[in-house]
């Protein structure tokens, strides 16, 4: 496990935290700096902390739900989103995982192009079966930048002020989120970003077998803002495949052409629920309207509060180009074609 002296395009930070009922914002901050200020275009986030499994049961008293779950991942990354955009890195890329690899499922065909791990030195030994499995195995190193550790933080009985760099933030656990047979979600997934990523886990974490993917294709692209820098069908299509299947290679994942505003989702009468952000709502609910005519079950609606411009945004900075395909196929049109 000797560390490596060299910044790399693709890094791999192992995350532990021993309490999400309280996150120290500062000490989060401190350590996506030092990793992204190492890292030149991508940073994959391996996350654990109690509760945080999917099969955490419902009487754990540390279980995450729903609500929490999509918190922290806003947390998480809205916090990687400004921290690359104050080192001038607009494009960085994110990925959060929320379990260890599944290198039986999957692989591990996305650590190829990893250079370097990131790991707190007094977090090593936790994490040493999985080290000993990646570094050989995909020619990895230790990064040489020190990341500070979370472990043995104290948790403040009653943290106030507003969520920030120098705050602690406190989620109140509980588990509110049912497992789900059969999900679906739809959108277009143009130049795929935070704000989807944080879409596609939850669907991810709420699915039990088979998740179904609607993905806008024509005619639903003709008013489309920046169309030159529009996304073809099947890029788009390969990379909502490889994230999900990197966050869980073990689903059924059904990525299909959306045509119409409804897709697969009238489709099935067995489809349980379907996933939606608050701005999609309406449609979400048309599609219960549709499927009470065709005398179908209606679907819950999970709804995801993805990061906003102002949530995610400090001052004197823009998250846009992350939080939004217009404003990113924008970007790509005044400046140069995506490579």
């Amino acid at each position: 496990m000797s560390p490596s002296t060299d910044h790399g395009r693709h890094g791999l930070l192992l995350l532990r935290l021993p309490d999400l009922r309280c996150i120290d914002l500062g000490v989060l901050h401190g350590v996506l700096d030092v990793a992204i200020t190492h890292t030149a275009a991508s940073l994959h986030i391996v996350v654990q902390a109690p509760g945080l499994a999917r099969q955490a049961r419902a009487d754990d008293p540390d279980a995450i739900g729903w609500t929490q779950l999509q918190e922290f991942l806003a947390i998480l990354y809205g916090t990687a989103t400004r921290t690359a955009a104050r080192q001038n890195k607009f494009l960085f890329e994110t990925d959060v995982l929320l379990q260890i690899p599944d290198l039986v499922a999957d692989e591990g065909s996305w650590l190829r192009d990893l250079d370097q791990v990131f790991v707190a030195a007094k977090d090593r030994a936790h994490w040493k079966p999985f080290l000993d499995t990646v570094l050989g195995a995909y020619n990895l190193s230790i990064a040489s930048a020190s990341v500070p550790s979370f472990t043995d933080l104290p948790c403040p009985a009653d943290p106030t002020g507003p969520a920030g760099f120098s705050q602690t933030c406190t989620l109140d656990i509980r588990s509110d989120a049912r497992l789900y047979d059969v999900t679906v979600i739809g959108g277009t997934f143009d130049h795929l970003h935070s704000g989807h990523k944080l879409l596609l886990t939850m669907t991810v974490w709420a699915t039990r077998s088979v998740l179904h993917c609607g993905l806008s294709d024509e005619p639903l692209l003709k008013n489309k803002k920046f169309r030159d820098q529009l996304e073809p069908y099947q890029r788009r299509c390969e990379r909502v495949d490889g994230f999900l299947r990197k966050i869980n290679p073990r689903l059924d994942y059904r990525i299909v052409p959306l045509l119409d505003p409804f897709g697969p989702s009238v489709q099935e009468p067995g489809m349980q629920a379907i996933v939606c952000s608050g701005e999609t709502l309406a449609g979400a609910e048309a599609v219960n309207q549709e499927r009470r005519k065709r005398n179908y079950p209606e679907l819950a609606l999970l709804v995801v509060n993805v990061i906003s411009h102002e949530s995610a945004s400090g001052p004197g900075t823009d998250f846009s180009l992350k939080l939004s395909s217009t404003a990113i196929r924008e970007y790509y049109h005044n400046h140069a074609p995506p490579a």
